[in-house]
């Protein structure tokens, strides 16, 4: 409808951004325990594994610089680090662009493996995440692909979360 135009009659009213609390939290689990999104079958992306790794774990920690809210979306990456020591986990990297770079500043190369680096579009991109365990992510287009996939997906929100992630949503009273 136009603005201005006078409203039909209507039953019931309800603003947009009042639907995530209205139709309750189980509305976004509902749609994440089915994947939409299939990585292709024939790839040359191959991740490797170790006999000691129990969890096979991907990083993405930064968006692109200049982009609005970059430094509310990005995390340091010297906290994944902690990550990386664990012999049970198997740490790969699926940042693109220059943060990259992060890995081999901070001396993570030999723990950090660095899939990003040969990720070219998103089919590359889905078929890694499907020989991953985990994606521990930043709100980004990989983090996305990988809840659209049913791959089990930990977003990092800045405080003030956007509620498309659930968080702001308040628990539905029986």
């Amino acid at each position: 409808m136009a603005e201005g135009e006078p409203l039909p009659e209507f039953d019931l009213h309800a603003s947009l951004l009042s639907l995530p609390w209205l139709c309750g939290p189980e509305l976004g689990r509902a749609a994440a325990e089915t994947a939409y999104l299939h990585p292709p079958r024939e790839s040359r992306i191959k991740l490797g594994r170790l006999p000691r790794a129990k969890l096979r774990l991907g990083v993405y920690w930064a968006a692109m610089p200049g982009q609005p809210l970059d430094r509310q979306r990005s995390a340091p990456f010297r906290h994944f680090m902690a990550l990386a020591g664990d012999p049970e986990l198997l740490v790969f990297s699926l940042q693109g662009g220059v943060n990259q770079k992060d890995i081999q500043q901070f001396g993570a190369g030999g723990i950090v493996h660095d899939v990003g680096r040969g990720i070219f579009d998103f089919a590359e991109a889905a078929t890694a995440l499907a020989q991953l365990d985990l994606l521990i992510s930043i709100d980004a287009p990989i983090a996305h692909l990988a809840a659209a996939m049913g791959m089990p997906t930990w977003v990092l929100t800045p405080p003030a979360v956007d509620w498309r992630w659930g968080a702001a949503v308040p628990p539905v009273r029986r």
